[in-house]
């Protein structure tokens, strides 16, 4: 009967704290491999008691809590874990709408086995991974560790239902390729040609023989699968392809977290239609506002999935929502059938390839805080492998290092511990892995806004010209978040 307010594991415990802060959490339900994590770290957790996760699973009393269908059921903080958080009030109504819908799209029995390699703390696999295989009696495997031999393992077990971010199914694709061309030119010739003919014929005949056409693909797969979808971050409509190539029925949804989160979801066969994210599901509705010439605009959806508001922040909720139509920020046309195709973003929310948002206006008052820097802005750069880095581009203060080369370079080098310090404080993917220094002021509007859009090809122009400046660093490398799919890839 309580309200979940997730956090995503391996958050630090000053990130778990300011979440607990924000929602004002009756008490905070830790796993023993969290609390063992923590345990070490003098913490001061404050007022809000801790519970051990054996402890709560135990525990027999009863809410007397409504079950109204509206009531609030869970809390989820999208513009991340430390600075001001949003917390997006999501209820039962939300929840339960997107599985029956859901649960319809995709026809999961009580024979069907899913996979699970996302974190649940995420709607998409929180809805679309665990509460919609859950409502039709289907099972789900989770992993407690997540190595090659046991995602190889789970896999020989026969999984129908396999749900991934495009980080999975590029790397999936890559994998096949490179097995195909060490193979020997003559097999990676025929796979092509059973590819094409496939393709040729779900497009022209409705008929699927890929799972007779790439067999050994389909084999070592398990021989099971189904059910592929894709979602959090835009896919490759050429990585679509591959897999529909090879016979399966890979379906791309699009969604929010503040919509709980799926608002459409792409057709497979011979319907799909390259570069939609598909239809609206059944009762929600998606408008593109002030379309220009091209028919581009805005996205708005309105449905029984839309959230009731960002928790205790009323400014913001006013800000996005009108008349029950939600404004995602998102850049999108519909053609004529219905289909949504998303061509960019409104908002300045940095995607990583893993479907995870970064927010720079964050991250700017995090980094921000330093004597030897003017100004910064945050900003996401997309690297030749399609994927989107957080990077920054700043100006350091003048204040007393005129004429001083020394000085300037000292001010570079303290400027770089500091990111290292303040990054070991959040989690990975939101850190800064690119940095410049500029000489100069950022660009500007006429009301002195940061033109962001200016500042990425700035930053843009500078990694290009890295090995020849003495004014870049680069902070980390590549990240964890890809470990999972690189995990699963290695293991087939």
């Amino acid at each position: 009967g309580m309200t979940v307010v997730p956090v995503d594991a391996a958050s630090s415990p000053a990130e778990i704290i300011t979440v607990a802060e924000a929602c004002q959490a009756s008490g905070m339900i830790l796993s023993p491999k969290v609390f063992e994590r923590v345990e070490g770290e003098r913490v001061e957790w404050g007022a809000t008691p801790l519970w051990h996760m054996p402890e709560v699973i135990n525990f027999k009393g009863m809410s007397d809590r409504s079950k109204r269908a509206s009531r609030l059921a869970s809390i989820i903080f999208t513009s991340g874990t430390t600075g001001a958080p949003k917390g997006v009030m999501l209820s039962h109504r939300n929840f339960t709408f997107e599985v029956s819908r859901l649960a319809g799209i995709f026809g999961l029995t009580k024979h069907d086995h899913l996979l699970s390699v996302l974190p649940l703390h995420h709607t998409f696999e929180f809805s679309a991974g665990l509460l919609v295989p859950f409502a039709q009696g289907a099972s789900v495997t989770y992993l407690d560790t997540l190595t090659p031999d046991a995602l190889a393992g789970a896999l020989k077990r026969g999984v129908s239902g396999l749900i991934g971010v495009p980080a999975l199914w590029e790397l999936l694709e890559r994998r096949i390729e490179n097995q195909l061309a060490d193979a020997g030119a003559l097999p990676a010739l025929i796979f092509e040609g059973a590819k094409g003919v496939n393709l040729f014929l779900q497009e022209y005949a409705g008929v699927n023989v890929g799972a007779l056409a790439a067999y050994p693909v389909h084999r070592a797969l398990g021989g099971r699968l189904k059910h592929l979808v894709s979602g959090g971050a835009a896919l490759n409509p050429e990585v679509m392809e591959f897999f529909r190539g090879l016979g399966f029925n890979l379906r791309e949804g699009y969604g929010l977290t503040e919509t709980a989160p799926v608002l459409t979801v792409s057709s497979p066969g011979s319907s799909w239609v390259a570069g939609s994210v598909g239809k609206p599901l059944a009762g929600v509705e998606i408008r593109i506002d002030c379309p220009d010439d091209a028919g581009v605009g805005e996205v708005l959806a309105r449905g029984p999935n839309v959230m009731q508001g960002y928790y205790g922040d009323e400014e913001a909720t006013s800000a996005t929502m009108s008349e029950g139509w939600f404004k995602t920020g998102d850049l999108g046309r519909v053609d004529e059938e219905g289909n949504l195709f998303i061509v960019g973003r409104q908002k300045d929310v940095i995607v990583d390839r893993d479907g995870r948002n970064v927010f720079p206006d964050e991250l700017e008052e995090l980094y921000g805080n330093h004597e030897a820097i003017s100004e910064l802005s945050v900003v996401g750069v997309v690297q030749g492998d399609g994927n989107e880095k957080v990077a920054c581009l700043i100006v350091l203060s003048d204040e007393g290092v005129e004429g001083s080369a020394g000085a300037r370079a000292r001010q570079r080098d303290a400027v770089r511990q500091h990111f290292r310090r303040v990054g070991e404080g959040m989690a990975y993917y939101k850190r800064v892995k690119i940095l410049h220094f500029w000489e100069g002021e950022l660009p500007r509007t006429a009301t002195r806004k940061v033109k962001r859009s200016e500042v990425s090809a700035l930053v843009e122009r500078l990694e290009r010209s890295r090995s020849a400046l003495q004014s870049v660093t680069a902070i980390g490398d590549e990240g964890a978040g890809m470990e999972v799919a690189r995990q699963l890839v290695a293991s087939l």
